[in-house]
């Protein structure tokens, strides 16, 4: 096991003390040096045996808290389900049952029980993770979230399509954040996924439309505004994050899609009023573009994106000299670019920039004048 120890900011002043026995007797620096070095190494390694059995024993209560949580949400019913199928709720794993359907190896019983455990108890946790952000239970939200996850990408967890399915149901009724929590599983699923072009165009699909949920919850404006910025800011990074781990895919399709994952950060760090956040994100997009593709990177619409957006996080700042800059920068990224849906688009795109330029050159106008 390793450990690493950081230190804070705050400076470490060490006196070197002039050490001496009794005459005849004096210890070299080098001598004195070595005892103490030994001795601390002696208690480092005695400190080292207690934290390990310390770990040893939150990673036993924390296998323990999530047994706990998990017979808590077991419905009503559940355990009637359990001994029809010869299974123990402390031990559901082990079927003692040896009836068996003939076209499956697994019972009748055990498939409704599958059944409910990947919808029921799916709903009754994120039901839980929503309650607990809206109540600033951080940590059991995390808690809960983590336990989602294992439970849909266990064997028995439900399939890509329908969780995401129940997600587009979330966002037509308005139940954004449950919505948002479907997401991050959604992405974990697809991290998993053996064909990594599928996995990381899932993956950026539930970026794009965690975006377009924290844009929502702006809006609405209230209590939901800080999820937004601390709960929903945290998930479209998360999102990057497993982009980032998918393997096994050409490195200028992956470099693309994650310069499209960071402006969509960006554009939700500006949504909840983090420009220099934002303006960061979409940086770093531009670097990675650049880096990959080097002058041919304005062939890329997202790269004219990039700068646009940067454009804007900075004449929400008031800079509004900077953000005339990105948004001449813009226009000639769009025009040079070679892989826009049509025409129109492109058009549409180009007259937005357009817009904006023209209302901050109308600013500097003002503050020149």
């Amino acid at each position: 096991m390793t450990y690493i120890y950081v230190h804070g900011t705050e400076s470490v002043e060490v006196k070197h003390l002039k050490l001496s026995g009794p005459r005849g007797t004096t210890k070299s620096q080098n001598e004195l040096q070595r005892t103490s070095t030994e001795k601390r190494l002696s208690t480092l390694e005695k400190n080292i045996e207690k934290l390990e059995e310390k770990f040893a024993m939150l990673a036993d209560r924390f296998v323990a808290f999530e047994k706990q949580i998990s017979l808590l949400l077991i419905p009503a019913g559940y355990d009637t389900l359990f001994a029809m199928s010869g299974r123990s709720i402390e031990n559901p794993d082990t079927n003692l049952t040896t009836v068996k359907d003939n076209t499956n190896s697994k019972t009748i019983v055990d498939e409704a029980i599958e059944e409910k455990w990947s919808m029921e108890i799916q709903q009754n946790l994120v039901e839980e993770i929503e309650c607990c952000l809206m109540v600033g239970r951080k940590s059991k939200a995390n808690f809960c979230l983590r336990t989602l996850k294992l439970m849909m990408t266990s064997p028995s967890g439900p399939c890509t399509d329908d969780v995401m399915k129940t997600c587009d149901d979330y966002v037509d009724s308005s139940s954004y954040i449950r919505a948002l929590i479907l997401l991050q599983c959604v992405s974990n699923l697809y991290k998993i996924d053996a064909d990594p072009t599928k996995a990381i165009r899932g993956i950026n699909e539930c970026n794009h439309k965690t975006m377009q949920i924290i844009g929502r919850l702006v809006q609405q404006g209230g209590s939901m505004l800080p999820i937004a910025r601390s709960f929903g800011i945290g998930c479209i990074e998360k999102l990057l994050y497993d982009l980032r781990s998918v393997t096994g895919i050409d490195e200028y399709i992956k470099v693309l899609y994650e310069a499209l994952s960071l402006n969509n950060i960006g554009y939700s760090c500006d949504d909840v009023g983090e420009y220099r956040k934002a303006i960061e994100f979409y940086k770093e997009g531009m670097n990675i573009l650049s880096e990959q593709f080097k002058s041919d990177a304005n062939k890329y619409r997202v790269f004219g994106d990039l700068h646009n957006n940067s454009g804007i996080s900075y004449y929400n700042m008031g800079n509004s000299e900077e953000a005339r800059k990105f948004y001449l920068i813009a226009l000639e990224c769009y025009k040079e670019a070679s892989d826009w849906e049509s025409v129109d688009v492109k058009e549409e795109e180009i007259s937005i920039t357009r817009n904006n330029l023209e209302m901050t050159e109308e600013l500097v106008g003002k503050k020149n004048a």
